[in-house]
């Protein structure tokens, strides 16, 4: 049936010029399956289990040997690992690492991040922010880019976390970061020059303005 890969990991990988070692490689995905679904459903049906200790184990074991490691999950902060119930949440809490929540852009997308939001804050899981995810392109109609518009600033207001950049959408893998998404690129050299340390919501807004607003700022014109 041929040998497993995880494409998400892959594209990573490579669009960063690393090329690990298959031992780290095996540490970065310790659990691969078949069947694309929930994980603790794509495991029963290989006869597996997956256990939230070796998922960390394989995490810390990366942060060792790198300076900074990025860890991207299976899905939401709710979703079931095994049929235990441990979820993505009792993953996160074992490694004991802070939170970057990437949110999709679009109606019931504040719902999404409040929910998450709460869900991380009962276990007392730090957030380092949220990104906005645009998976389609802008809409062009006057209601959903209103929307859209609203999102970041909505996400801020309510959740009362720092919403650091939205990413735009790109028909196929980005180039760089820093050709495609200029804005996020510079949300990450700003975060990394403050050591990691949240952004005041003042700092936020004044970012939004300056790298977003130009843009949204045009859309709403439009539709006044």
């Amino acid at each position: 049936q041929g040998k497993l890969s995880a494409p998400d990991l892959d594209l990573s990988l490579s669009s960063n010029g690393l090329n690990p070692s298959d031992e780290e490689r095996a540490l970065m995905a310790p659990y691969l399956f078949r069947i694309p679904c929930s994980p603790h459903l794509a495991a029963e049906k290989e006869g597996r289990e997956i256990d939230t200790a070796v998922v960390a184990d394989a995490l810390r074991k990366l942060a060792a040997r790198h300076d900074c490691v990025v860890a991207e999950s299976a899905g939401g902060a709710l979703v079931p690992l095994n049929g235990r119930g441990e979820t993505i949440l009792d993953a996160i809490q074992a490694v004991d690492w802070p939170v970057l929540l990437v949110v999709r852009n679009g109606l019931g997308c504040i719902n999404h991040a409040w929910l998450s939001v709460e869900a991380l804050r009962s276990r007392g899981i730090e957030i380092l922010g949220v990104v906005v995810n645009e998976t389609k392109p802008f809409p062009k109609d006057e209601l959903n880019a209103l929307i859209w518009s609203d999102t970041a600033k909505s996400i801020a207001r309510f959740c009362g976390v720092p919403v650091h950049c939205t990413a735009p959408f790109c028909k196929g893998p980005w180039a760089s970061v820093e050709k495609d998404a200029p804005g996020l690129a510079a949300a990450l050299r700003a975060f990394a020059e403050k050591g990691g340390t949240e952004p005041s919501s003042a700092e936020d807004v004044a970012f939004d303005a300056a790298h977003f607003g130009p843009r949204y700022t045009k859309k709403k014109k439009q539709m006044q």
